[in-house]
C-alpha cells in the first residue's frame, strides 16, 4: 500500500514543481499595472413625450400649457416641418402610403400593436 502512495506521490510532485514555478514566474515578469478602464457616461436622460395645447407663438418660441396647467416653451424654427394627426379608418389608406407603428410587449403574441400613424410624407433614403 505503502509503495502506491509513494508512486502517485512522485508522480505527482513534478506536476506541482511546475505549477508553482509557471506561477512564480508569471508574477515576478508581471508587467507594470494598467490603468482601469474609464466607467462609462451616465445614460441621457429619457423624456416621455409631452402632450399639450398651444398657448402662443412668436419669435420662433412656442408655448404650450400640459394637462395639469405647466406653460411649458420651445424653440421652434419657423422653417419645422409640423405633423397634423387626425383619425382615419382603414379604408382611407391606400398601396404605396407609409404607416408607422406603436406596439407594447405581449405575451401571447411578442407584441401587440397600440396604434398606426399614416406618414403623409416619409423622408425616404435614396437608393
Amino acid at each position: 500500500m505503502k509503495s502506491l502512495l509513494v508512486r502517485i506521490v512522485a508522480a505527482g510532485l513534478p506536476i506541482v514543481v511546475i505549477a508553482l514555478i509557471a506561477g512564480a514566474a508569471g508574477y515576478v515578469t508581471k508587467g507594470t499595472r494598467t490603468a482601469p478602464i474609464a466607467p462609462l457616461p451616465p445614460a441621457a436622460e429619457r423624456v416621455a413625450g409631452i402632450q399639450g395645447a398651444v398657448q402662443s407663438y412668436a419669435n420662433d418660441q412656442l408655448t404650450i400649457v400640459t394637462a395639469d396647467g405647466t406653460p411649458m416653451t420651445f424653440s421652434v424654427p419657423g422653417a419645422s416641418t409640423i405633423e397634423h394627426l387626425m383619425a382615419i379608418t382603414l379604408a382611407d389608406l391606400a398601396i404605396g402610403d407609409w404607416i408607422n407603428g406603436g406596439a407594447i410587449p405581449h405575451t401571447q403574441s411578442v407584441l401587440a400593436v397600440v396604434g398606426l400613424v399614416l406618414v403623409s410624407d416619409p423622408v425616404l433614403p435614396t437608393p
